[in-house]
């Protein structure tokens, strides 16, 4: 990626970033013998860093941490792990540098360096993920093209931040123009729903932006 992204839970189950968890089914739907087994989707930041110069600046270490992989990593344990990045393990703890991963003393994942994903969440996400296809696309071809961007809040929004407001057209100060509020949801809520009913499409009642 030209910029940094990360895998958002929430936009994942509302269907603002469908790309990531495409290429994942579409890989895992590749005939093989054995089938392949998803390890983790990452994003890698294509960049040319910059760093500032210091008298404890380590180069190695420092282009390592600019350039580690964002995403999420899946498994049940860290046995699952050991190949991914070998300098930490569950017996000897440590975090990462080049993904998302972390161990604490005990050996269990330390969530707040770690994003993981056991393989039956994956599934979930996977279907609801391809369910999220489906109606996008048997709506379009119904003739249900309308303007009504997600918003978090009053966060701003792609069509706030694009160049092409003025081919969009769209105004949501005209009253005609509405954006669709939904909660900003964590990953338990969002594992919550998908592992209940991966098929249900998180339709929202339209809103003014103003409300």
């Amino acid at each position: 990626k030209s910029t940094q992204h990360r895998f958002d839970d929430s936009d994942a189950y509302y269907g603002i970033a469908l790309q990531m968890l495409t290429y994942v089914e579409a890989m895992a739907n590749v005939p093989a013998d054995p089938p392949f087994v998803p390890a983790g989707a990452l994003y890698f930041h294509l960049q040319d860093p910059k760093f500032k110069f210091s008298t404890d600046l380590d180069l190695d270490i420092d282009r390592l941490k600019a350039f580690k992989y964002l995403g999420f990593l899946v498994a049940k344990d860290g046995a699952d792990l050991a190949a991914v990045d070998k300098t930490i393990s569950a017996e000897t703890g440590g975090r990462s540098m080049m993904v998302p991963l972390g161990f604490k003393k005990d050996g269990a994942f330390n969530y707040n360096q770690s994003n993981i994903l056991t393989p039956e969440d994956l599934s979930a996400y996977l279907l609801h993920n391809q369910a999220l296809i489906i109606d996008a696309a048997s709506r379009i071809l119904a003739g249900d093209i309308a303007l009504a961007p997600f918003q978090y809040g009053q966060e701003s929004t792609v069509i706030s931040n694009s160049d092409y407001q003025s081919i969009m057209l769209f105004d949501p100060a005209t009253g005609f123009d509405h954006y669709n509020h939904v909660p900003k949801l964590k990953r338990k809520e969002v594992l919550g729903r998908v592992t209940t009913d991966p098929t249900q499409i998180p339709h929202h009642r339209q809103e003014d932006s103003q409300a």
